[in-house]
């Protein structure tokens, strides 16, 4: 095979990797939308492939283990986005007020557009089987690794007072996700700077109260 015959072949597998990623694509989109409209537990794959316009044979060839397969791709992908929030308060060599303030407002604008998979996550994965209910202990301690992680940064630089880190991690975490169930069960009735305003005094508060009291007064400070 010469120079010109690899590229054209090279060409075709790169082409034939985009068809697939943006097939698969397709199928995660579709199925979003199915959910959101009948429910996790009453769509069937043909609701899906129906919504993506393609066949069921074509689906099991992106997604062998169904719908189940990519509920799991999902709240992985949620999941993602909600540690790295958290992670990125770390490039801060003290992060203020402000950074928890943001952070909370971006995990509840992801909850308001995703409100439908949210309540499905926290309500029901846990429930369907033990694959899920493993995938949601996983996920849940992965972001509480994460917030572990800031407080041990904060509690080694004398900005927060003495405590168990993990255990205040925990309850971080949990108490975001209990707030965000409460809050889009809702219809996310209430004023959400209220909510965020609340959320980040009391999760911060409660474990970082001398820290948080320094940097109010020095935002305070710069604001005159």
């Amino acid at each position: 095979m010469n120079k010109s015959e690899k590229s054209k072949e090279i060409a075709k597998i790169t082409r034939k990797m985009i068809m697939k990623e943006e097939t698969r694509r397709l199928y995660i989109v579709a199925a979003i939308e199915v959910f959101r409209d009948k429910g996790f537990n009453e769509t069937h794959v043909k609701d899906i492939t129906n919504r993506a316009g393609t066949s069921v044979g074509s689906f099991y060839n992106y997604f062998k283990d169904g719908k189940e397969e990519i509920i799991e791709e999902i709240f992985k992908e949620i999941a993602r986005i909600f540690t790295q929030l958290i992670a990125n308060l770390q490039q801060y060599e003290l992060p203020t007020y402000k950074n928890f303030h943001d952070m909370f407002r971006n995990y509840l604008n992801i909850v308001k557009d995703r409100s439908n998979l949210i309540l499905f996550f926290i309500e029901q994965m846990g429930g369907i089987n033990q694959r899920f209910l493993h995938l949601k202990n996983d996920l849940i301690n992965e972001a509480a690794r994460e917030a572990e992680k800031l407080l041990n940064k904060l509690l080694e630089n004398k900005f927060i007072p003495k405590q168990d880190t993990k255990l205040s991690a925990f309850i971080w975490i949990n108490t975001l996700l209990t707030t965000y169930q409460w809050w889009a069960r809702n219809d996310f009735e209430g004023e959400q700077d209220e909510i965020i305003s609340n959320m980040t005094n009391f999760l911060i508060w409660g474990t970082t109260g001398k820290y948080i009291k320094v940097n109010i007064k020095k935002e305070s400070e710069k604001k005159e």
